[in-house]
């Protein structure tokens, strides 16, 4: 409910839908929003203002709001698509010939951010790839995922909830509880990259960036692609 709003009738009775800004938040907010309709409609008449406000604005609103969330999550996939494609153009007119390397037969990454809604574009592009994620929201299960499995990369983020540097004590725990850690990359909001960037370069990182462009360069080139 949006403050300073005239509403047709008070709907403060009927509770409140919790919203997350991802594609899997506003198609969950949807289906919450229509049961909130029909417990509306139940109680106003087919004729009520309610109906009227509800069934044909809220509701449309949010349907468009999913419908434009997907389209732009296929534009990022189409643009990271399209630069692995010129990349690898380049290296193919640029690149001396050399002697192939075997390839690894799998590569494997884990990817520890508390939002992992926010790389699934990035993700998806390199699952088709053949590469295998692992996801962890926090150090803990990182450290659990590293202790249990190997990789190839780590790509972290650095503020967690209330701790801003998280994924820089991430890397300190990683380095102190494995000899050979597998390189880590750090991808995260250009004010923690400037705030934190260079101790985490400290500690180790291969990259810090903001950058989803440096991200996919980095990751192309460590993973061989």
């Amino acid at each position: 409910m949006k403050k300073d709003k005239n509403y047709p009738f008070d709907i403060s009775q009927y509770g409140v839908i919790k919203y997350e800004d991802t594609i899997a938040g506003a198609s969950d907010f949807e289906e919450k929003l229509r049961s909130f309709i029909e417990k509306i409609e139940v109680d106003q008449p087919a004729d009520s203002p309610a109906i009227d406000f509800l069934g044909t604005q809220t509701r449309n609103d949010y349907q468009q709001r999913i419908e434009d969330m997907e389209t732009n999550y296929r534009s990022k996939l189409d643009k990271i698509v399209q630069l692995l494609q010129d990349l690898q153009k380049e290296r193919v007119i640029t690149e001396e010939p050399k002697e192939k390397k075997p390839k690894l037969v799998k590569r494997k990454c884990l990817w520890v951010d508390d939002y992992p809604s926010n790389n699934e574009a990035i993700i998806d592009l390199y699952r088709q790839q053949g590469v295998e994620f692992d996801l962890a929201l926090n150090t803990a299960q990182a450290l659990d995922c590293l202790a249990k499995g190997e990789y190839d990369l780590v790509i972290s983020d650095i503020g967690r909830g209330s701790e801003a540097d998280a994924g820089v004590r991430m890397i300190r725990e990683i380095n102190r509880h494995l000899g050979s850690p597998p390189p880590i990359l750090i991808f995260s909001s250009i004010q923690a990259v400037e705030r934190f960037g260079k101790s985490a370069k400290k500690e180790g990182a291969s990259l810090v960036t903001a950058s989803a462009r440096d991200l996919v360069l980095k990751m192309t080139e460590m993973l061989d692609l």
